[in-house]
């Protein structure tokens, strides 16, 4: 059974029906299609449930104990038991039950092994992105208060960027997206020429060498991830070979005493 789990074939036909789904929840979104092939999708829709209650039902028999310790199997788990809901009639439980389906396409990443690394890497590396947050939050205040002491007096599109230190941290984040940034730098330069100076240089700090701080934690951790993966799979092939070995080992020994 576990040879069935880890074919391709097997999680080729896992990951269409979960696509096949996905494109279902979307459709139940619009509601022409819905008037009109609204008893199709709910057939399809019920078809991939009982692929998904039936593909769990296999790999728990594979995995047996095994299957439980992964964290990925839980969410399947969850994900699949959650569409078993009884819906009652009124609209707020409805509502409540389809929302939840839509996590249905989330067992895209739990099917494809690389998305699982990409994920795993993500959380683990929120600590350090928590620094590198605290970083950009101390950078963006001692920009606003700077802001704030050089430009509150200036007024653009009847509007004060600057006022205060928190319409001047509100105007530093929306800068950090390169959102009017241009019409921020030419209303501040109509008073203070020099106002480029402070612009262009939170710029740089804030939306492009945080930003590579940040990718740079996210690529050190997919990479960590990765070389552990690799590593789990050499033991696990170790170890089965190790139980390979013991069994030819035990064959040798019983045609031994055979032999004698």
């Amino acid at each position: 059974m576990n040879h069935i789990v880890e074919s391709k074939w097997f999680q080729l036909i896992v990951m269409f029906f979960i696509t096949v789904n996905a494109i279902v929840l979307g459709l139940e979104t619009i509601p022409t299609v819905m008037d009109s092939c609204g008893k199709i999708l709910d057939i399809i829709d019920s078809f991939c449930l009982g692929v998904f209650a039936l593909e769990i039902i296999i790999r728990i028999i594979a995995g047996r104990s095994r299957f439980f310790v992964s964290v990925w199997n839980w969410f399947d788990v969850l994900v699949v038991a959650i569409s078993f809901i009884p819906v009652t009639g009124c609209v707020s439980s409805l509502r409540v039950v389809r929302l939840l389906k839509q996590f249905r396409a989330m067992r895209l990443v739990s099917s494809v092994k690389t998305m699982q690394v990409i994920v795993n890497a993500i959380f683990k590396s929120i600590p350090s992105l928590g620094y590198a947050g605290l970083l950009m939050l101390v950078t963006l205040y001692i920009y606003s208060v700077i802001g704030v002491n050089l430009y509150a007096d200036v007024i653009y599109d009847d509007i004060q960027p600057f006022a205060d230190i928190g319409t001047a941290m509100l105007t530093l984040i929306i800068t950090t997206t390169f959102e009017g940034w241009g019409d921020l730098l030419r209303g501040l330069m109509v008073v203070h020429p020099y106002a480029w100076i402070y612009l262009i240089s939170f710029i740089v700090i804030s939306a492009l060498i945080m930003l590579n701080i940040v990718v740079g934690i996210v690529v050190n951790f997919v990479s960590e991830s990765y070389e552990a993966k690799n590593e789990n799979n050499t033991m696990d092939v170790q170890k089965e070979l190790a139980v390979v070995q013991e069994h030819l080992d035990n064959v040798k020994r019983s045609l031994n005493i055979g032999k004698n």
